[in-house]
């Protein structure tokens, strides 16, 4: 019988260069395992500053994982939702383009009714001009 013992071969050239450089590349890498202990301490970290917000989101994931988005529900939340925008945020602009157009659109500075609120402070400004002298 022969002796067969294995050789060793030792890398030379650009093959042991090359895993030399990988090695230098995923030296830095954490391992999955690792990755996966950051992400958990992250998110415990973020259910105890943000207890309530934590608490939300979940029951909004367990809503949309049980199928609730096409129920009746959420199309009477979103009606809910659309109406409560259009009083906080539409409203106030219209009535502010409505009461400019109607007080300041004439563009006359000498107008014989003053708004208001102009009528307001030039009342204001002249009692604390006579309370001075």
């Amino acid at each position: 019988m022969s002796n067969t013992t294995p050789t060793k071969t030792t890398l030379t050239g650009s093959e042991g260069g090359r895993r030399q450089v990988v090695g230098a590349e995923t030296e830095g890498v954490p391992s999955p395992g690792d990755l996966v202990g950051q992400w958990r301490d992250d998110l415990f970290g973020q259910i105890r500053r943000h207890p309530a917000q934590s608490l939300l989101v979940a029951v909004g994931a367990g809503y949309l994982a049980g199928g609730g988005l096409g129920t009746i529900l959420t199309a009477r939340l979103l009606a809910f939702g659309a109406r409560l925008a259009l009083r906080v945020a539409v409203v106030p602009i219209v009535a502010g383009e409505v009461e400019r157009a109607l007080f300041e659109g004439n563009g006359n500075t000498d107008a014989a009714e003053p708004s208001p609120v102009r009528g307001a402070r030039s009342n204001k400004v002249s009692h604390e001009k006579e309370m001075e002298t």
